[in-house]
């Protein structure tokens, strides 16, 4: 029961912060110190809300993006706009138990995202951690600095896990410097639908049917 009222109560919270609008939806202030230029610039969280739907020119990065970095993710879709809105509507669109943050500079360019899902009492996954723009280096680990930090004010969380495919290297690295560390390794097998759609899937050892591993990585504050 209690489960039940505090994954609701963080829906809510979660809703709160979408917005109707790109201008109502949350504004988070980042400073980051660009080592290339040794200048302070200013970057803000968006949370996605419906808005981001008609935004063409992001919904077209962020899908490129995604499939340039395709074997990074457990659910891999065809390249195109009507798939991501699909995706992004059922899930940190929609879901009130998911939220996404895009990375905006002080431009108005998308630089990236990252997101959170709620399973569970005081436990949230990191999801969706994506840079979307070559610019700005160093950008994803300010932005999320400030998505852990974020979390833990406003939504009391203490605990976090993440999944990750065991070949995508770089993003261990990045979670190991947050002190994530790996707590379970799950096989993997390949599922192909009809739409397009391949799914990873956890399953038993003997199932599997290709060498990439789930690894689920946690972090206590």
């Amino acid at each position: 029961m209690w489960f039940c009222l505090k994954r609701s109560i963080v829906g809510a919270v979660f809703e709160n912060f979408k917005g109707t609008t790109s201008e109502d939806s949350l504004n988070l202030p980042l400073y980051a110190e660009i080592e290339v230029s040794a200048s302070r610039l200013e970057y803000s969280f968006r949370v996605a809300g419906n808005w981001l739907l008609d935004k063409q020119l992001w919904l077209e990065q962020m899908m490129n993006a995604r499939e340039d970095n395709r074997e990074m993710y457990f659910s891999r879709f065809p390249p195109s706009i009507e798939t991501l809105c699909e995706y992004l509507k059922v899930g940190p669109i929609e879901n009130p138990n998911q939220i996404l943050f895009l990375v905006i500079d002080k431009s108005g360019d998308l630089i990236g995202h990252a997101g959170l899902k709620v399973h569970n009492l005081d436990q949230v996954e990191i999801d969706n951690v994506l840079r979307i723009s070559d610019e700005s280096p160093g950008i994803m680990e300010i932005a999320l600095t400030e998505l852990l930090s974020w979390s833990q004010k406003t939504l009391t969380i203490n605990t976090f896990k993440l999944q990750v495919i065991g070949t995508n290297t770089r993003a261990i690295a990045l979670y190991s410097k947050f002190g994530f560390i790996t707590v379970e390794k799950k096989s993997l097998r390949i599922e192909h639908l009809d739409n397009g759609l391949t799914r990873l899937l956890q399953c038993p050892e003997n199932q599997a049917n290709t060498e990439e591993e789930m690894l689920i990585m946690e972090k206590h504050a």
